[in-house]
């Protein structure tokens, strides 16, 4: 479910947005 809304509120979330983006940026 956090999943499910975490890419919609990828904006209105910065905390979860960079936290997303550098994961992706360490396993790439």
């Amino acid at each position: 479910m956090l999943e499910e809304y975490i890419p919609q509120h990828h904006q209105v979330a910065p905390t979860q947005s960079w936290n997303v983006e550098e994961n992706h940026n360490s396993n790439s």
